[in-house]
C-alpha cells in the first residue's frame, strides 16, 4: 500500500497543518485537555490472536511515523492506537439512562409543587 493511500497517513498530515495553523498556547501542568471519545469494545483479554495482530499492525504504522519531538510523538501515538483500534473492534454501544438519581427526583417534585400566597393567589416554583 502507497503511503499516498493510507488514511491514517492522511490524518497526520491534516493534523500537522491544523497544528501549523492554530498556534494556541500550551495548557498548564495542572490543566489537563480533555477530548471525550467512545469508548473503544476492546477484544478480551484471552483473544491472544486479535491482540497480536493489533500489536503487528500498531508497530509496522508507529515505526513508519514517528517523526520529530515527543511530545508530537505522544499525541501522533494515542491518535493512532485509538483510530486503529477504533477502526478494528468498533466503539461500545452506550444506552440512555432513563433512571433518575434521589436528588433530581426530589428536585422534581419540589419544582411542580404550587404555593399560596396569604392573599389566597396561587404559584409555581
Amino acid at each position: 500500500m502507497k503511503d499516498e493511500e493510507d488514511p491514517l497517513l492522511e490524518l497526520l498530515r491534516e493534523e500537522e497543518q491544523t497544528e501549523q495553523i492554530h498556534d494556541l498556547p500550551q495548557p498548564k501542568a495542572n490543566q489537563a485537555a480533555v477530548e471525550q471519545r467512545q469508548p473503544i469494545d476492546w477484544p478480551k483479554t484471552t483473544d491472544k490472536r486479535a491482540w497480536n495482530d493489533l500489536d503487528k499492525e500498531l508497530d509496522a504504522i508507529l515505526t513508519s511515523t514517528m517523526q520529530g519531538p515527543v511530545d508530537r510523538k505522544l499525541k501522533c501515538m494515542t491518535t493512532l492506537v485509538y483510530t486503529v483500534a477504533k477502526e478494528r473492534f468498533g466503539t461500545k454501544k452506550t444506552r440512555a439512562s432513563t433512571r433518575h438519581t434521589r436528588r433530581q427526583v426530589k428536585k422534581r417534585d419540589w419544582a411542580s409543587r404550587s404555593y399560596e400566597t396569604f392573599s389566597g393567589e396561587s404559584y409555581r416554583l
